[in-house]
């Protein structure tokens, strides 16, 4: 298994921990998005962006990157999340890309509209573009979670 893997398997668990833990403790709700896939499971399209949290006080919807460079490019399915996500802010809502800078062992965030704008000047981003995420203190205002 190779490093990415790995690293892509131990991010998202800690989301759905995260998750877990705002779901059994009635501090609101929230999912993962899966792709559309037909009757027999083909794939039919990718999910619009990876999850959902909704909480009392706020609302967040956000895709998860990684990268194992010192930046995250942006491939084409990239810009389509990009939109979708973009459109939730458009609501009103935060929404944003979260990226893990695996060399550097930094969670990091950054703003789709702060994305869309690099994207007029080049085709990644770095973690010098992005804010540190506060592992999920933000949304739940405890690290619980993570025990």
């Amino acid at each position: 298994m190779s490093n990415k893997k790995e690293y892509n398997n131990f991010l998202e668990s800690q989301i759905n921990k995260v998750i877990k833990y705002i779901n059994e403790n009635n501090l609101g709700f929230g999912w993962k998005n899966n792709p559309n896939r037909n009757y027999q499971g083909t794939f039919l399209d990718g999910e619009p962006f990876d999850y959902n949290i909704i909480t009392k006080e706020k609302s967040y919807f956000f895709d998860c990157k990684q990268t194992e460079l010192l930046h995250w490019h942006i491939l084409k399915k990239d810009i389509k999340q990009l939109l979708n996500l973009n459109k939730i802010v458009d609501c009103g809502h935060d929404a944003f890309i979260l990226i893990y800078f695996i060399l550097d062992n930094k969670l990091m965030k950054i703003d789709t509209k702060n994305v869309l704008k690099i994207l007029s000047s080049r085709k990644y981003i770095k973690p010098d573009d992005c804010c540190k995420f506060n592992n999920f203190d933000d949304i739940i205002k405890t690290k619980s979670a993570f025990k």
